[in-house]
């Protein structure tokens, strides 16, 4: 199965590509063996030892291939095939209003004593709050900022508890600390969400927002 990326079949592409580069030098070597020997008609013993020496190397470089080669095509594949780059670029549409401004203030969730807060919009971004309702639930997707980076695993809930790997909890330390809280949309004014149940700190950048679907209807 082909992915995103298109692994697969750049796979391909590479081995048909080293295969040319491979057979290209072991062209270039017959042919340059063959035109000493034409213009010398076999006799070593007349060629300048200068040719001689040419002669011989030409006549080592399919075995010498074996060890240059794999550096050779390395250069010639990153120029024809350069490996795919990502850059994710991520626009800041509004931020949290929150009374929590450290980390030791904030609930583990949401659901779980969260102040009520305000989510504020760039005015550039207010048509996209149209047709959001008061008394729906919303997902608010933010960029955890005071969030680390470097972090891989975690002890959920508690110190306590045995460290497991980020990605299977809810830890804000992790590679890309993207938040994922439902809210609860209490009033809307311009620009503006009343919600609660948001954990996130004071200042947090707000990346998106979605809708909470019925579970069919996701589907």
């Amino acid at each position: 199965m082909q992915d995103s990326t298109g692994a697969p079949a750049s796979r391909g592409r590479r081995f048909s590509a080293k295969l040319v580069v491979t057979l290209i030098a072991w062209c270039i070597a017959f042919l340059f063996v063959l035109a000493v020997l034409l213009v010398y008609g076999g006799e070593f013993a007349v060629m300048p030892p200068a040719v001689e020496a040419l002669a011989f190397t030409g006549l080592l470089v399919p075995v010498m291939g074996n060890l240059v080669m794999p550096t050779v095509t390395k250069m010639v594949m990153s120029r024809m095939y350069p490996a795919p780059s990502f850059a994710a670029e991520l626009h800041v549409v509004g931020r949290v209003s929150s009374p929590l401004q450290f980390r030791e203030q904030a609930p583990r969730q949401g659901d779980e004593g969260a102040p009520e807060a305000w989510l504020d919009f760039d005015v550039a971004y207010s048509e996209g709050l149209s047709d959001l309702c008061v008394g729906s639930d919303i997902m608010v997707i933010t960029w955890l900022d005071r969030s680390r980076r470097d972090r891989l695993t975690a002890r959920p809930r508690s110190e306590d508890n045995p460290e497991q790997g980020v990605f299977s909890t809810r830890s804000p330390d992790r590679p890309n600390p993207i938040g994922l809280h439902r809210v609860h949309v209490l009033a809307i004014e311009p620009n503006r969400l009343h919600v609660r149940d948001l954990e996130a700190l004071d200042g947090t950048p707000i990346v998106d927002i979605k809708p909470v679907l019925d579970r069919l209807l996701e589907k």
